[in-house]
């Protein structure tokens, strides 16, 4: 079975069509291979109409690791995003 999608991995971005189909009294989201999630159960959020979904009790990986990940696959920062600023002075304001 062939699955209309689209996957783009650098930047992160993902969009997929997926098949959704009942099973007894549960709705049932088909994923292709290369969108497999890892364990046994995933956190579901829903954001207005969207669904996140998040694998629950990766104990093998730690936030640290997650960072070495995440900086490891995205691109850097560009230099103009940490360059001095030339800020105004902080407002005076009465505290009293």
């Amino acid at each position: 079975m062939q699955f209309p999608h689209s996957l783009h991995f650098q930047n992160a971005a993902v969009t997929i069509i997926a098949k959704l189909f009942l099973r007894g009294r549960s709705q049932v989201l088909r994923l292709p291979a290369e969108l497999r999630l890892q364990g046994q159960q995933v956190r579901i959020k829903k954001i207005g109409n969207a669904l996140w979904l998040q694998p629950e009790g990766n104990s093998d990986q730690n936030m640290a690791q997650w960072l070495r990940e995440f900086y490891a696959s995205a691109a850097p920062l560009r230099a103009e995003s940490s360059a001095v600023r030339d800020d105004p002075a902080p407002q005076e304001r009465d505290w009293s």
